[in-house]
């Protein structure tokens, strides 16, 4: 990936099937395009290469992770995506210290804050952060927050993990 020396970057990384086709992260696209920020989604399936992910991850300035939420936890694409991805950033030289991080959650019901958290805690044991107002639970059955409520939302984390690169 070449990039100008002052473009930054961001990493969405999707553990939802439906990858390319969310909305959301056309949403986030046509944000972050506005804000100069490249921005590339890295759909996870079930055989995602494990190496090139982690080298993308190392080159991007801050990453936006979005899982659909099931039975009160992550995707298993978002869960294998922790376990065989960020691992290796989890002990020194942290690879990955001071990048920001947004992360979406996609729900029917409840579950969405631990859904988060599961993403969150790893992530922070790598030296990643999530910045004020960097999580976004769209839940589908709440009024206002379905597929007509809620494009907002997905612009703003854009933009404001496009603040903190």
């Amino acid at each position: 990936m070449t990039l100008e020396n002052n473009t930054k970057h961001l990493l969405g990384i999707c553990g939802s099937p439906l990858g390319r086709k969310s909305k959301c992260f056309e949403l986030l696209n046509r944000a972050l395009t506005a804000t100069g920020v490249d921005f590339d989604i890295a759909v996870l399936c079930e055989e995602f290469d494990v190496n090139n992910l982690q080298d993308k991850m190392r080159h991007a300035n801050g990453f936006i992770i979005a899982t659909p939420v099931h039975w009160f936890n992550v995707s298993w694409l978002i869960k294998r995506f922790i376990d065989e991805v960020l691992f290796p950033f989890s002990g020194e030289p942290y690879e990955l210290e001071d990048k920001p991080v947004g992360i979406i959650a996609v729900c029917n019901e409840d579950g969405a804050n631990q859904a988060i958290a599961n993403i969150a805690m790893p992530l922070n044991y790598c030296g990643v952060f999530v910045p004020p107002f960097g999580t976004l639970i769209h839940n589908k059955s709440i009024p206002g927050h379905g597929e007509d409520g809620w494009q907002d939302d997905a612009e703003s984390i854009g933009k404001q993990i496009a603040y903190y690169l």
